[in-house]
């Protein structure tokens, strides 16, 4: 549990914006530190959000409960802490893409919507070029 502790006060002291905590399924027995009251005071004290996955669809930890977010898995956290760009584009006005490809299309924007590419990346050296 210490390394656990250890992991969450670091994670809530760098500059992340969310903080997952999962863990796949095991047994019981493997997954009873959740329900410690140590770690379940830590996680409601945390300055972040906090999505939990601890197990699978059948198990409940009351860290899970003392979360801002519970998922059954830890798949289900990350799909769940990343944006999905294209529902974005469904509803913006103005569509700015620099990502240097044809990522954008005019099928996913709205009608009258308007697209500017301009075609900005960050090569292999992470250096920004364009096309």
């Amino acid at each position: 549990m210490n390394d656990l502790l250890n992991a969450l006060n670091k994670a809530s002291n760098d500059d992340s914006d969310l903080i997952i905590l999962g863990r796949g399924g095991g047994a019981k027995e493997d997954l009873m530190v959740f329900d410690e009251e140590q770690l379940v005071r830590k996680v409601a004290s945390l300055n972040k959000p906090i999505i939990s996955a601890i197990g699978h669809e059948i198990n409940l930890s009351l860290v899970d409960l003392a979360s801002d977010v519970h998922v059954s898995t830890p798949t289900a956290a990350c799909e769940r802490a990343v944006v999905n760009i294209e529902d974005i584009i469904k509803t913006a006005d103005i569509v700015i893409s620099a990502v240097g490809k044809k990522v954008v299309r005019c099928k996913m924007v709205k009608n009258n919507s308007v697209i500017v590419d301009v075609g900005i990346f960050r090569d292999e050296n992470h250096q920004l070029t364009g096309d």
